[in-house]
């Protein structure tokens, strides 16, 4: 009964955690960590970059990079809330959001990994700390093309592949 229950959830926040939208993969508030302990713990998302418009009717967009950031929410902890990017053998530097709480996405402006169209993945860690409890937080990603005719946004789906 037990494993019945552990399926069961993990089929409903797969369902809950699956979102495709045509431009802005920015998301709800997300949670991370356990109340209690305060030891790391990170989560996954998988993004798609896929050729497409960045709205309905819109032009059609190649993507070339994925564009990210994190924003660390209240409450403040001493947890480090830092996001890296992944796409087969590329990856980004680890970026940390420097100030918990202040309701600004860290790295300032956005982060990137140029790797074309395809399916990258988003982690995002918090650090371990002396004091216990989740901490929450909102990512933003998007998917860009570098066209001759500015920065424009593709469609893009994601969903959280690893919650805790």
């Amino acid at each position: 009964m037990k494993l019945f229950n552990q399926l069961i959830t993990a089929l409903f926040f797969s369902l809950i955690s699956t979102s495709a939208v045509f431009a802005h993969g920015e998301t709800v508030v997300q949670a991370l960590g356990k109340t209690t302990t305060g030891a790391a713990a990170t989560d996954i998302w998988k993004i798609t970059c896929t050729k497409g418009p960045d709205k309905k009717g819109g032009p059609i967009v190649t993507p070339t990079r994925l564009t990210f950031h994190v924003m660390d929410l209240a409450p403040v902890h001493p947890a480090v809330i830092s996001v890296q990017a992944f796409k087969g053998t590329l990856k980004s530097p680890v970026y940390k959001d420097p100030k918990d709480g202040d309701k600004v996405y860290g790295p300032a402006g956005f982060a990137s990994l140029k790797g074309g169209q395809g399916d990258y993945y988003l982690k995002i860690t918090k650090s371990a700390s002396t004091v216990k409890g989740v901490e929450k937080y909102i990512p933003q990603f998007h998917c860009w093309s570098d066209s001759s005719t500015g920065k424009n946004h593709s469609t893009i789906s994601f969903r959280l592949i690893q919650n805790q």
